[in-house]
């Protein structure tokens, strides 16, 4: 639902969305700036604190199961998965009582404003707020046990691609070119990760903190997954350098050896494949939007994925 909020003096519109258990009914309730939603069937409630200053406004949310809202929030002046840094007096209060699963869609207000992709300084706090977050995840069992099933791992995503374009001999070379890499290659363990980490999914906290938001494609899979994300996003903007800092603050902050350089640049062809994939699955037709770091149309990817992967950042 949408909700038409006024916070000091600033208009803003508030969107959740609601899954509750059969019979039961919400009402929202607003007293000073928090907004209550109580439901009839039991004593539930579920309280949202909103702390906003200069009419800036981010959201966090995800959807999650009254358990894994327990194990996530934990202390009510914690936060919820990544946002545990952003102590800028946004606070989530848990008050689900009982046995019977609600299933909500959990936002958390917080007080900051986008970072703009200039703004490269802040990879590598990016970097450091991605591994905390993925080390707070990995903790709680309750949420990989919620996490959508394992999408984000190089075998799914060929073979969600291998679905789509399966009658395209020019996709299927560069299908098989890829699968080729992969194979024989150890992959790292599956972890809980992000699925959608780019600039405009962090937030500056007013409090200088550095905040990751949107967690709604959030999923178990390659731990790296995020990290290249994030940085493709920089190279996509021109910012190599920044990209490669990231990178390499992101494995000196987690344990293990590091991916050879031919594994991160398949990863990159593997990111640009699936969004390919999805724009693919938008339109049948074949003629996706135009998207400069994927080359244009659809024609434009096949060229790219056939050969070598044309992103160089020199980490190697």
């Amino acid at each position: 639902m949408n909700k038409s909020v006024v916070l000091d003096g600033v208009r803003h519109v508030l969107s959740t969305h609601w899954e509750l258990s059969p019979g039961a009914e919400l009402r929202f309730v607003q007293h000073e700036s928090d907004w209550i939603g109580k439901l009839t069937e039991a004593d539930h409630a579920w309280t949202v604190r909103v702390a906003i200053q200069n009419g800036r406004i981010a959201r966090s949310d995800r959807e999650f199961t009254a358990e894994v809202m327990d194990a996530m929030l934990g202390d009510p002046g914690g936060g919820l998965i990544g946002l545990k840094r952003t102590a800028c007096g946004a606070r989530y209060v848990n008050d689900v009582v009982g046995n019977s699963p609600v299933t909500v869609m959990c936002s958390r207000w917080i007080a900051g404003q986008n970072l703009e992709r200039w703004d490269t300084a802040r990879a590598v706090d990016a970097m450091r707020a991605l591994v905390e977050a993925q080390r707070q995840l990995q903790r709680s069992v309750a949420f990989v046990k919620a996490a959508r099933p394992i999408s984000y791992t190089p075998s799914a995503v060929l073979e969600r691609a291998k679905c789509v374009f399966s009658g395209d001999a020019a996709w299927n070379v560069a299908l098989e070119r890829l699968s080729a890499r992969f194979d024989g290659c150890r992959l790292p363990e599956c972890v809980p990760i992000h699925g959608d980490l780019h600039f405009e999914n962090l937030i500056l906290v007013d409090n200088g903190s550095l905040a990751i938001i949107d967690w709604g494609a959030a999923g178990v899979g390659d731990p790296l997954y995020d990290a290249v994300a994030f940085a493709a996003s920089l190279v996509r903007a021109g910012y190599q350098t920044a990209a490669r800092e990231a990178l390499e603050t992101y494995f000196r902050l987690v344990d293990g050896s590091r991916p050879s350089g031919q594994y991160l640049q398949d990863l990159f062809c593997l990111r640009k494949l699936e969004i390919a994939t999805h724009l693919a699955e938008v339109d049948r037709d074949g003629f996706a939007p135009s998207l400069p770091w994927v080359g244009g149309r659809i024609s434009g990817i096949r060229a790219d994925l056939a050969g070598d992967a044309e992103i160089e950042i020199g980490l190697w």
